[in-house]
């Protein structure tokens, strides 16, 4: 059960950093993104 649910967190991960590479951005800025805006909307 834990397995799946870490897979699939993994799989969410891999999705986010694709996007990110695309966007520009390295997977630092990213990763402090999600540390700074803990599940917040984000507004600009």
């Amino acid at each position: 059960m834990l397995k799946k649910e870490g897979n699939r967190l993994d799989q969410e991960w891999i999705s986010l950093m694709k996007e990110a590479h695309q966007l520009g951005l390295s997977i630092v800025e990213v990763k402090e993104f999600i540390y700074l805006n803990p599940k917040e909307p984000v507004s600009k």
